[in-house]
């Protein structure tokens, strides 16, 4: 699936690529807008006994046990259900250029707040891992991702951490097929820390599956806007991450199987 980081999807994606696809390239925050209207409000729940699977593609939970999000934007109070989790490696977005090892992406469905033919039924949150200090990640380590068994997911302990005044936001799609255009992009600008032997446990579990990191390439803006809640921006330079060309060329390399 991923052999060409998607480049070739053309043909189970052709009625819905567009010019908002996704992901992007994350353009310098001193370019993006400042909106200071906009709101995002978590409400997730940590829960227990349920379990981390491999689809082949993604390790990746499916709950209905999630919580979720209130988004203000444009005059909307977008109320999402989470329904999933599941993580990308290296990250699908880059900054300038590069890349994080891990990004985790949740997914919601819309509940409430717009009519039922609003484009953007789905809204996703990007959160990313660095392992550039090599520290380990207490969420990540309580996944039990080695024995993937039941285990607690202390999704609200994790995401309450973060700065919800500080966050990008676009207009975008899926990153898998069908790439449909009907996702608003929610990439929160707190990067946390990952061990360099969580990244490889992660990244071993793909590599039972596919040849390949689970990315689709970065899609162009087309005139997007992007927009910033607050002046900060990023709060870990991405500098000190390994940049996107990497992955493309050396890791696609090192991450074919043996036949």
């Amino acid at each position: 699936m991923y052999s060409k980081a998607g480049a070739n999807w053309d043909s189970v994606c052709k009625i819905n690529i567009g010019q908002y696809q996704s992901p992007i390239d994350w353009p310098n925050s001193k370019d993006l807008t400042l909106n200071e209207t906009l709101k995002l409000n978590l409400a997730y729940n940590d829960m227990e006994n349920v379990q981390v699977m491999n689809n082949g593609n993604t390790l990746m939970l499916t709950s209905d046990k999630m919580g979720g999000i209130e988004f203000e934007f444009e005059g909307k109070m977008l109320k999402y259900k989470g329904v999933q989790f599941h993580f990308h490696y290296p990250s699908e977005h880059a900054f300038e250029k590069a890349k994080y090892p891990i990004e985790l992406h949740i997914v919601h469905a819309l509940e409430s707040g717009a009519p039922e033919d609003y484009q953007y039924q789905n809204a996703v949150i990007a959160v990313y891992f660095d392992d550039s200090k090599d520290t380990e990640n207490k969420f990540i380590k309580e996944l039990d991702l080695e024995e993937l068994g039941n285990t607690t997911i202390n999704l609200k302990q994790f995401m309450d951490q973060f700065d919800m005044n500080n966050f990008y936001h676009y207009k975008g799609s899926l990153t898998t097929p069908p790439c449909t255009e009907c996702v608003n992009w929610l990439s929160l600008n707190t990067v946390q820390d990952i061990s360099k032997a969580q990244v490889k446990m992660m990244r071993d579990h793909w590599e039972k599956y596919t040849k390949y990191p689970n990315a689709r390439e970065c899609c162009p803006i087309n005139g997007r806007t992007i927009y910033k809640s607050c002046q900060e921006g990023m709060k870990i330079q991405v500098k000190d991450s390994i940049s996107s060309s990497y992955f493309q060329k050396e890791q696609r390399n090192q991450f074919k199987k043996k036949k």
